[in-house]
């Protein structure tokens, strides 16, 4: 028998997906998490964020406003410039954004991207394969990623005395204790 039904583009056997969070259009549980516009009602609308709606507690804007840098390129930069540890950005469709990607992509990404989880991590530059990494939840007053930058610090320095009680090199220079 053959198959009489018109056919239609596979996409609308697909359920709506919210332009902001990446959820389900339909608002409420396992939905679109985005909050309402004052101005106009909206759920999940982009433009929204053009006329007064603060930015998710887990978007890009609130990362950039718990660092203190603008913008996102300069950020991450910093962090990897200043510090000992690294920090990366998991998009909700599972990209990873890290300082070294095109500025014009990170800069691009509008303040109101949310994200699935944010990265912490790096290496002992010591000549060892020590390395560590960690992705936590984000947002929430970010809490979890200072732990992470926090837990990256003790592993590092955990290391670095298990190095040193070793009589390995315990610096760059490659003098130890004898």
């Amino acid at each position: 028998m053959r198959d009489t039904r018109p056919a239609y583009p596979p996409e609308y056997d697909e359920p709506a997906l919210c332009a902001v969070c990446g959820g389900d259009a339909e608002v409420g549980e396992g939905g679109c998490s985005c909050g309402e516009c004052p101005r106009c009602g909206s759920v999940g609308d982009p433009g929204c964020y053009e006329h007064g709606l603060a930015p998710a507690h887990d978007s890009v804007a609130s990362f950039l406003d718990h660092v203190g840098v603008e913008p996102l390129s300069d950020c991450l930069r910093a962090i990897d410039k200043h510090n000992a540890e690294h920090v990366w950005l998991v998009l909700r469709d599972g990209r990873r954004i890290y300082h070294h990607s095109d500025p014009e992509v990170l800069d691009g990404l509008p303040g109101w991207t949310r994200l699935e989880a944010v990265g912490v991590g790096g290496i002992a530059w010591d000549g060892s394969d020590w390395e560590w990494a960690r992705e936590v939840p984000p947002g929430h007053g970010w809490l979890d990623l200072d732990a992470a930058r926090e837990a990256f610090g003790e592993a590092l320095d955990e290391h670095r005395g298990e190095e040193e009680e070793d009589g390995e090199p315990d610096d760059k220079t490659g003098k130890g204790e004898p």
